[in-house]
């Protein structure tokens, strides 16, 4: 869920809170980035794009980004897109959309959280790893767990 403060802002100063962030944050990691999470966990609530009322909101952030910094790979990071698939197909097209648009989309993070005694399919993981590589771009295992007490399942 959102911070409360931002849930009181403005269109106008929610989009000006967003430049600040990121500029600010940019500002003060400049040279010590490998790579940097411009929209992390989009997919799953677009937030920002509903209450500014624009569907290419996203784009925003990228541009602001790679402006501030233009050394920093800048990527995209979401759960759901491999040891659960439902938005693999949604993150594949986001992706190809932020290319279309010319942006400095560098890479895709993939989490991978795998829930309560669940088994990886390691075949499962290799076809939704595979998706998201039709996009084009690297794709980076940004986190990944197993949560079993069976250490055969981890």
């Amino acid at each position: 869920d959102r911070q409360a403060w931002l849930k009181t802002l403005s269109p106008t100063q929610l989009r000006q809170a967003v430049q600040h962030h990121i500029v600010q944050t940019l500002n003060m990691t400049r040279g010590k980035l490998e790579n940097w999470d411009v929209i992390n966990e989009n997919l799953q609530g677009q937030w920002y794009q509903e209450v500014l009322d624009d569907f290419d909101f996203e784009q925003d952030p990228f541009r602001i980004a790679h402006q501030a910094d233009p050394t920093v790979p800048l990527f995209l990071n979401d759960y759901r897109v491999v040891a659960h698939g439902p938005d693999t197909g949604a993150y594949v097209a986001q992706a190809k959309r932020l290319l279309n648009a010319n942006l400095a989309l560098s890479g895709l993070g993939a989490q991978c959280h795998f829930f309560t005694e669940e088994a990886p399919d390691p075949f499962l993981i290799k076809y939704r790893l595979d998706m998201l590589a039709t996009s084009g771009l690297p794709v980076w295992i940004t986190e990944f767990n197993v949560v079993a007490e069976d250490e055969n399942k981890r």
